[in-house]
């Protein structure tokens, strides 16, 4: 089964606990995480997010957002997958 990006960001915040800009690119190639988090929202996720700090690799200080999925202990892959089949209509 292919996952399209919301399903790919609500599996590494299942997984993970947490997700930044750096994460969905570096691991789903997804440049707009923003976009996908405001999807996930509107489809009644409970996403929080706060701004975080640091350093890039000539020493600057960069601001970014850290997105969490809220009330939700951290799923292995079995009780993941078993998400996955339940909410079918996440696309």
């Amino acid at each position: 089964m292919k996952l399209n990006q919301k399903q790919k960001v609500m599996r590494h915040l299942m997984k993970y606990g947490t997700i930044t800009p750096l994460d969905a690119f570096r691991d789903y190639g997804i440049m707009r995480l923003a976009a996908v988090i405001f999807n996930l929202k509107e489809d009644g996720e409970d996403i929080s997010s706060k701004m975080t700090s640091s350093s890039n690799r000539f020493g600057e200080k960069v601001v970014f957002s850290e997105y969490r999925l809220e009330n939700v202990v951290a799923l292995n892959f079995k009780e993941t997958h078993q998400w996955f089949i339940n909410n079918p209509n996440i696309n």
